[in-house]
């Protein structure tokens, strides 16, 4: 069963540094560790390949009255949008940023409180392309999983955590040191394969339990 949920991952980084009954680590420092190999990892598959957590999704503008997007940002960051003009991939025109010192006299998008505005509203109706990259976010409570990409690495997760709660009281982490050596040189590989000849949308790859990541077209 796959380790996603922070209660789990939590446990596993306890047994992993064989500390599950010590009175001197707390749960609160557990969760801030945890949290910190979630961050590790997030961080190390990003600088690897920028366009990782990218995923595109479909928007519409119904009205020029409502010219905003039918799809929010939500926790996520706008990379780029696309006003879709026929019905192949290569059919879409790139919709530049807002920008307040000109005005719009072509189709442009400003956010504002995680909405996708259009202008002008004379032609914001019609069909959109959003492509968007999720932010790290903290795991608070224990049912908070990690984001569906990384799963099958949580265990970068837990033995980061472990790592730091065995050396607390100075206990011998090189074994765990040396195992999150490891993973870490085989997800860097993984992620960097990934980033040379990628298709341009999901598919399943080799690896059991992992799909490649949506990719922006390059110019």
């Amino acid at each position: 069963m796959a380790i996603d949920r922070l209660d789990e991952l939590r446990t596993a980084a306890q047994q992993e540094a064989d500390k599950e009954s010590d009175p001197h680590i707390g749960t609160a420092e557990w969760t801030r560790r945890v949290n910190e190999g979630y961050r590790s990892l997030w961080n190390l598959v990003r600088s690897e390949n920028d366009d990782f957590f990218l995923e595109k999704v479909a928007a519409t503008v119904a009205t020029q009255a409502n010219n905003f997007l039918s799809v929010t940002l939500g926790n996520n960051r706008l990379r780029q949008l696309w006003y879709v003009t026929g019905s192949t991939p290569d059919d879409y025109e790139r919709v530049r940023r807002w920008n307040m010192e000109e005005r719009p006299w072509d189709r442009q998008y400003k956010v504002a409180g995680g909405t996708v505005y259009i202008y002008p509203s004379t032609l914001a109706v019609g069909t959109y392309s959003l492509w968007r990259e999720p932010v790290w976010t903290e795991l608070v409570a224990d049912g908070d999983t990690i984001h569906t990409n990384l799963i099958e690495w949580a265990e970068y997760i837990y033995l980061y955590a472990a790592l730091g709660g065995k050396g607390k009281e100075e206990g011998d982490a090189s074994l765990l040191g040396q195992r999150l050596g490891r993973l870490e040189k085989e997800i860097l590989q993984i992620v960097q394969d990934l980033d040379n000849g990628e298709p341009s949308r999901v598919v399943d790859s080799q690896r059991p339990h992992y799909y490649r990541p949506e990719r922006l077209p390059r110019p």
